[in-house]
């Protein structure tokens, strides 16, 4: 027997039904260290969000002006916020709200003239709350930023061929969207949610939809008179934070800011009345769709606006309806069962509302049963005796560790300013809110679920399988009806 068969077979002598112990270290550097103690969870403290250094200015023209200094990296992030126009009343105001988009930055590569080139980030976005727009540069091409963003609050920087260019590209959209729907029968599924949830003819549902009708007769003007109503000095802001020196940028920015003066505006349309929230019926529809082994499940459902005090509450709600990934329901589709990557759960922000929407995508022939534990999920957490302690206080440490984490970098810090801004809060009141949600109670989230949240009645839709859907009936409380049938 050769050297190497020997030492092959002295090997596997040692591999029987029992294992023979490791040899001990040769050294105390090789010895294996011991287990460190558990942590005690007990002492855990809560993430509440903290506010960085804030330089606020008002200038001479009425804007505010926010300045934070960062200098972990070199980049500056700004942004130019107007609350100038609440609420969307109809689809031709959400037509020229998309126009003002594109001519602004969102989708084109040409937008916002120099400031917007292949190494810069900018960004526009027109709401029911207001008009945001960032751009993100090195600090050397800070000035043209500022520069820029003074014309579009002078109502200047735009041109008829800028304009047609958005205008074109934005009806392409539209007539896109128009054939699509003229080859259906029915809505697409997340109008149809939103139709359920609002009731037919609700303007919010209207100002969903981009019609070419809407688009074809829009011009400069128009797009002028809407950035102007938005961009109003008493209700903009200029948000500034990155690697800068505040004492230096504060006096470029009163060079050219102090004396903007603004074209005359129209005042801002009336906000929207509340929603009504009509009791849908029914209450789940279902698209069929090919034989995909997977469906879709969304849920939507009412909920408080920002300055109520419930909305807290209602926050921790979203957490424990699956806005993390130790919430119970997320346990159980995704830890136990593999069914799901995880369930989501979130709050979106509305002017005068704001919605819990939650979301899960299962294997098909589970769909059903993840409908019925959505709808028991919503009933257990109107029960304060039925939330665990420790779940209540995992989706208050999550939702105050979220909150704090938008202030661990710039960007982050830069747009959770400004969405304060938009929705008229001073900084201080991300602190106030942070604060009632580290005081949420069990009782509170149940009696925020049983005023706000109809596990019977909230709309749902699935897209699933057709020939699964039409052979396995789903059942849940509140009705249910297949598109097509």
């Amino acid at each position: 027997m050769t050297r190497l068969a020997l030492l092959v077979a002295l090997a596997l002598a040692g591999c029987g039904t029992s294992r023979a112990p490791l040899p001990p270290p040769v050294s105390p550097i090789s010895a294996t260290p011991a287990l460190a103690a558990p942590d005690d969870t007990s002492a855990w403290a809560a993430q509440v969000p903290t506010l960085p250094e804030i330089r606020t200015i008002t200038l001479a023209s009425g804007i505010t002006v926010q300045l934070v200094p960062r200098h972990d990296a070199p980049v500056v992030y700004t942004i130019l916020v107007g609350r100038g126009a609440h609420g969307r009343t109809d689809d031709a105001t959400a037509a020229i709200d998309a126009l003002v988009e594109r001519a602004l930055g969102a989708g084109l590569p040409r937008a916002l003239g120099e400031v917007s080139r292949d190494d810069h980030v900018v960004a526009a976005r027109a709401t029911g709350r207001g008009l945001f727009v960032s751009s993100g540069v090195v600090p050397t091409e800070i000035d043209r930023v500022l520069e820029r963003f003074a014309q579009l609050v002078e109502g200047r920087g735009f041109d008829d061929a800028e304009i047609e260019r958005s205008r074109a590209a934005l009806l392409e959209h539209a007539r896109f969207e128009t054939g699509q729907r003229r080859r259906r029968s029915h809505p697409p599924a997340s109008e149809e949610l939103f139709t359920r949830l609002y009731g037919e003819g609700d303007a919010r549902v209207a100002a969903s939809r981009i019609l070419a009708a809407r688009v074809e007769p829009l011009t400069l003007a128009r797009v002028r008179a809407r950035v102007a109503q938005f961009l109003r000095p008493e209700s903009t802001a200029l948000i500034v934070v990155g690697d800068f020196d505040p004492a230096d940028l504060e006096s470029r920015i009163r060079a050219r800011w102090d004396a903007l003066v603004a074209p005359p505006s129209t005042p801002p349309r009336a906000a929207l009345q509340a929603p009504a929230f009509p009791t849908p019926d029914p209450r789940l529809r279902i698209y069929p769709t090919d034989d995909d082994p997977r469906a879709v499940l969304r849920l939507v459902e009412r909920g408080p606006p920002r300055d109520h005090e419930d909305y807290a509450a209602f926050c921790v709600l979203a957490r424990l309806a699956g806005g993390m990934f130790s919430a119970a329901i997320n346990l159980r589709f995704r830890e136990q069962r593999g069914d799901t990557y995880g369930v989501a759960a979130r709050v979106i922000d509305e002017v005068d509302h704001t919605l819990l929407e939650i979301q899960m995508v299962v294997p098909v022939a589970t769909v059903g049963d993840a409908a019925s534990n959505v709808v028991a999920e919503l009933e257990r957490l109107s029960d304060a005796s039925r939330i665990t302690a420790e779940e209540l206080s995992l989706a208050r440490n999550v939702e105050l560790a979220r909150r704090a984490g938008r202030f661990d970098s710039a960007w982050g810090s830069a747009y959770t300013l400004a969405v304060a801004f938009m929705v008229g809060d001073a900084p201080e009141a991300i602190l106030a809110t942070s604060a009632r949600i580290e005081r949420v109670t069990a009782e509170e989230v149940a009696t925020v679920a049983r005023r706000w949240v109809r596990p019977d009645h909230a709309p749902m839709v699935i897209i699933g399988a057709w020939s699964w859907m039409i052979s396995h009936p789903v059942r849940v409380p509140g009705g249910v009806s297949i598109i097509g049938l």
